[in-house]
């Protein structure tokens, strides 16, 4: 899941040497000839020529060869890595490998503008662009996916840094993760993309600082109180400034709805440090499966986490079969052709223990979701379920849930490429990423839901 982040929006890793079996070979610019001296004859060593290849592309050619090992090598790692392909291509009723051939056909055949280039280096920086630009954003639109494949911006690459400060303490039992995480970041050729210094720089704080974030109104005075969310990206405690007072004042109050409707996500400690934690009295515990396919990156990534998770979230994670557990959990409604990836599973346990400075809310909460709550939302509707912390309201929401995620580096570009690798489906084991997730009380789309919550405690009041 995207604990900390969308990772909405997210939020949400990692290193291209777990991957040297599926490395492609990376062109060196130096060892491709240009011209002979036609004066004199190159000294050629008999035993050798015959096995002796001389490159003689062109630079464009290179380029575009170079291009089409980066799309290959990402669509070798999603077909091995990730089980989400079947519930996006029967949410959006497409065949995802033609539309990732599409998508390849258009590195040979779209004509990139090198004619401001006046070196190789700049036309390898015009194809990167081209490639993030037509290629990459490509793949995230047609499968509707910005929380499962979608690549890195070069905008957000500092607040990427940012997230990922935890992870490189020098603690043994976060150096796994903090291992991943430094060497895709350092890679030369994301430093080279990216153009910027090493991970290990200053932040000014994770998040950002919109003012117009938190929305809150009291609805009936002594009784009804409302809080909107638009983005858990916004900075904890920026946030917290609005937020902490206005439950002070409305702590007594019967009824508490936080609307998070449109809401994209972001960052799950959000929801999870400012709300479950602070309006509670009780430990609460949150408890669900997340399943994996059995390959030597995942599950690299998988152990990573697992330590991490625990460390610094609070997470315990045990390990089983996934036959085991569907002996004990049948989860009928699971598809077929999913469960045949499925190899293992992590059975999560989140306690999220009330802050010392709590302002505990007695009274009844509700969460209300839309089809636009997605990603870190989605989550906040699992564990307010899962805890029992509020009763969620609304409409099915978006299936981007944003599950345990590599972040790979493509060896030309240097582009990092987001994958998410875990599945996580609901009770009864119908995909959340292809239905969404359903609330408790499910609302027709032709009535608004906040109208729906206040006649439902208009109706419990009499």
């Amino acid at each position: 899941m995207k604990r900390f982040f969308f990772l909405t929006l997210f939020v949400f890793i990692f290193i291209a040497c777990t991957t040297a079996d599926i490395q492609p070979e990376i062109v060196d610019r130096d060892t491709v000839p240009t011209t002979l001296n036609s004066d004199t004859e190159p000294e050629v060593d008999e035993r050798s020529a015959e096995s002796e290849v001389i490159d003689e592309r062109s630079d464009q050619e290179i380029i575009i060869d170079n291009l089409l090992d980066d799309f290959d090598y990402l669509a070798t790692i999603i077909e091995e890595s990730t089980p989400l392909i079947g519930p996006i291509e029967r949410r959006l009723n497409i065949d995802f490998w033609d539309e990732m051939a599409r998508i390849r056909g258009n590195i040979e055949y779209d004509e990139i503008d090198f004619s401001n280039a006046e070196t190789f280096e700049e036309m390898e920086r015009l194809a990167a662009e081209f490639f993030y630009n037509e290629i990459l954003l490509d793949i995230t639109m047609t499968t509707f996916s910005l929380g499962h494949f979608a690549p890195i911006s070069q905008e957000s690459i500092v607040d990427h840094f940012a997230r990922i400060q935890r992870y490189l303490q020098d603690t043994e039992e976060a150096s796994l993760l903090g291992d991943l995480f430094y060497e895709i970041y350092n890679n030369p050729a994301v430093v080279r993309f990216y153009d910027v210094d090493e991970i290990c720089l200053e932040t000014d704080g994770l998040g950002e600082f919109n003012s117009s974030n938190i929305t809150t109104e009291i609805i009936t005075s002594g009784a009804i109180a409302y809080v909107s969310i638009r983005s858990f990206m916004n900075n904890i405690e920026f946030d917290g400034e609005t937020l902490l007072p206005f439950f002070e004042e409305i702590q007594d109050y019967e009824h508490l709805i936080i609307d998070i409707r449109g809401n994209f996500g972001g960052y799950m400690s959000h929801f999870t440090d400012l709300f479950m934690a602070t309006l509670s009295d009780d430990v609460q515990i949150v408890r669900y499966p997340e399943f994996f396919r059995s390959t030597d990156l995942v599950y690299s990534h998988v152990e990573a986490y697992v330590d991490s998770y625990r460390v610094h979230d609070g997470f315990t994670g045990s390990f089983i079969s996934a036959d085991e557990f569907f002996d004990n959990n049948p989860m009928p409604y699971m598809d077929s052709e999913d469960r045949a990836l499925l190899d293992y599973v992590v059975e999560w346990e989140l306690k999220i223990e009330p802050h010392d400075d709590n302002i505990p809310f007695d009274g009844q909460i509700w969460l209300l979701v839309d089809s636009w709550s997605s990603s870190a939302s989605e989550n906040a509707a699992i564990y307010s379920m899962s805890s029992g912390f509020a009763t969620v309201v609304g409409h099915e929401t978006a299936g981007i849930l944003g599950a345990m995620t590599i972040m790979t580096p493509l060896p030309n570009t240097g582009i990092i490429f987001r994958i998410d690798f875990g599945y996580i489906p609901a009770e009864d084991g119908w995909s959340q990423e292809e239905f969404g997730v359903l609330p408790q009380y499910v609302v027709p789309h032709d009535y608004d839901i906040l109208d729906y919550v206040l006649n439902m405690i208009k109706n419990d009041s009499r």
